[in-house]
C-alpha cells in the first residue's frame, strides 16, 4: 500500500507541476483548479503515511485512480488547447487578409501579403496559383513561392491528372505518403521536385472553377480535416482578391480609355507634338523603376505623364503651329497650360495626388520656371522627373520653328542644365538609363 501511496503521490506532484506550467502559459482557469485539487490531494496522501490500517488501503486506491485521471485529463485539455490555439491562429490570418485586401492599393501588394500569411501559418515549404486567362481561357501562373519555371510547365500539362481533376470535381484533393518507386504522373512530379505530400483547392467563382491553389511540403503529411478548411477558406479569400483586382484593372482600363481620349484630342490639334505624352509617360515611369518606387505610383506617374499637357486642348491652334517663336504675349498664353491641365484633372478623384506634380512640372531647380517661381526641394519630386522627360522628349521631337535634337545632343543638353533646370539627383539617374531605352521610348525622327 506504502509503493501505491508513493506512486500517487508522485504522480500528483508531476501532473500538478506540469498543470501549473501549463497554467502559466494559458492562463486556464480549468488548468488552475486542476493544480490545486492535485496539490491538495497529494497533501492528503502525506498525511496519511504516517497510519496504516485497512480503511485506509480504499482512500489510498482512490486517490491513486484520481491522479491517473487528473493527469489524462489534464493531457487531454493540453490537446484540446492546442487545437484551440490553431483555430485561433487560422482565423485571426483570415481576418488579416480581410484587412490586407481591404488596405492594399495594388495587386501585387495584396497577393504577396496573402502568400506570406500562407507560409506563416501552413506546414509547406512551397506554393502556386493558378488562375484562368479571360483572353485565351488557358491556366496560367498568378503566384508563386520557391517553385521554377519548368515545374509549373509540367503542372499546367494535360496529362496532370491531379490539376484536372480538381478543376472537373470541383473538389479539394491531396496526395501524400509517395511510394519509394513512383516514376509516372503527377506523384513523379512531386518526387522529382523533392516533396512528399500536396493539397490542391479549387477557386470557385459563382459556381465556376477559376484557379486552383497548392501547396507542397517536403515531408509526407496527412493534412488534418481542420487544415484543409482553413486552406479552403485561404482559397476562398483568393477569390475574393483575385475578383477585386479584376474589377481594378476594369476601372483602371476605363480610367486609361478616358485619358488616352483626352492625349489624343490634344495631339489632332498639334500633329507636331504627336506621341509626345507617351514618351514622357514611358521615360517617367523607366526613372520611377530605378528610384525603387511603388507600383502604385509607376500607374500615378504614368497618367501624370500622358495628361501632363492636357491644357494644352485650351490653347489657341494658331499658337500650338506657329513656325517661328512665339511672341511675349503668346508666351504667357502658352505658359498657362500647367494650371489648366491641373483644372480639368481636377474633377477625377483617383487622379487627386498628380495634381501638383503635373501643375508645377515646368518649375526649374534655380527657381526661375512657372508657374510659382518654385525652387529646388520646394517643386514636388515627380514634377521634377517630369521636367526631364518632357525636355528630352520635347527635344528629340521636331518642331515647326526648329529640326530636332540627336539622341546624344538631348542628353547633353539634360547633363548641362543639370542643377539649373532640372534637379541634379534626377538627372544623375536619367544618366543612367541605357540608351537603348532612350531611343526606343523617344526615337529620333529625321531632320
Amino acid at each position: 500500500m506504502i509503493i501505491i501511496l508513493f506512486i500517487s503521490i508522485i504522480v500528483q506532484f508531476i501532473t500538478g507541476i506540469f498543470s501549473f506550467l501549463h497554467y502559466r502559459q494559458s492562463k486556464g482557469i480549468a488548468c488552475l483548479l486542476i493544480c490545486i485539487a492535485l496539490v491538495l490531494m497529494a497533501l492528503t496522501g502525506i498525511l496519511s503515511l504516517p497510519g496504516f490500517s485497512i480503511l485506509s488501503l480504499i482512500p489510498v486506491i482512490i486517490s491513486f485512480f484520481s491522479s491517473v485521471l487528473l493527469l489524462l485529463a489534464v493531457l487531454f485539455a493540453l490537446r484540446i488547447f492546442k487545437e484551440y490555439e490553431k483555430t485561433d491562429t487560422h482565423l485571426k490570418t483570415l481576418w488579416d487578409i480581410d484587412r490586407i485586401m481591404l488596405t492594399s492599393l495594388t495587386p501585387k501588394t495584396m497577393i504577396n501579403s496573402i502568400k506570406s500569411r500562407i507560409l506563416e501559418v501552413i506546414d509547406c515549404n512551397a506554393l502556386a496559383i493558378y488562375t484562368l486567362d479571360k483572353f485565351d481561357r488557358n491556366y496560367t501562373l498568378f503566384a508563386n513561392h520557391n517553385l521554377n519555371q519548368d515545374f509549373h510547365n509540367q503542372m499546367l500539362t494535360k496529362d496532370n491528372d491531379f490539376f484536372w481533376k480538381i478543376i472537373d470535381k470541383r473538389k479539394t484533393d491531396t496526395l501524400s505518403n509517395l511510394s519509394a518507386d513512383t516514376n509516372f504522373g503527377f506523384p513523379a512530379l512531386l518526387k522529382s521536385a523533392g516533396f512528399e505530400s500536396s493539397v490542391g483547392v479549387p477557386l470557385m467563382l459563382r459556381g465556376l472553377p477559376i484557379g486552383c491553389l497548392f501547396v507542397f511540403s517536403t515531408s509526407a503529411k496527412t493534412y488534418s480535416k481542420r487544415e484543409i478548411k482553413f486552406i479552403e477558406g485561404i482559397g476562398r479569400q483568393i477569390v475574393i482578391a483575385i475578383e477585386r483586382m479584376q474589377t481594378l484593372e476594369r476601372i483602371k482600363e476605363q480610367n486609361v480609355e478616358s485619358v488616352l481620349a483626352l492625349v489624343q484630342a490634344i495631339e489632332l490639334r498639334d500633329p507636331c507634338t504627336r506621341g509626345h505624352s507617351h514618351q514622357v509617360a514611358n521615360l517617367a515611369i523607366e526613372l520611377f523603376k530605378n528610384i525603387n518606387s511603388s507600383e502604385q505610383d509607376l500607374d500615378l506617374i504614368e497618367y501624370a505623364g500622358l495628361l501632363h499637357d492636357v491644357g494644352k486642348i485650351a490653347v489657341p491652334e494658331a499658337i500650338l503651329k506657329k513656325p517661328a517663336s512665339l511672341s511675349t504675349e503668346e508666351w504667357q498664353i502658352m505658359k498657362k497650360h500647367p494650371v489648366q491641365s491641373a483644372e480639368i484633372v481636377k474633377p477625377v478623384k483617383a487622379l487627386e495626388k498628380i495634381i501638383p506634380w503635373i501643375l508645377y512640372h515646368h518649375e526649374r531647380w534655380d527657381g526661375n520656371g512657372y508657374p510659382q517661381g518654385l525652387n529646388s526641394n520646394e517643386i514636388p519630386f515627380e514634377s521634377r522627373i517630369l521636367a526631364v522627360c518632357d525636355a528630352f522628349s520635347a527635344m528629340v521631337g521636331k518642331r515647326p520653328y526648329r529640326d530636332n535634337f540627336t539622341i546624344e545632343q538631348a542628353i547633353d543638353e539634360i547633363e548641362n542644365f543639370s542643377g539649373r533646370q532640372f534637379d541634379p539627383e534626377i538627372v544623375k539617374i536619367f544618366l543612367k538609363l541605357p540608351e537603348d531605352i532612350l531611343r526606343k521610348i523617344t526615337p529620333e525622327q529625321p531632320s
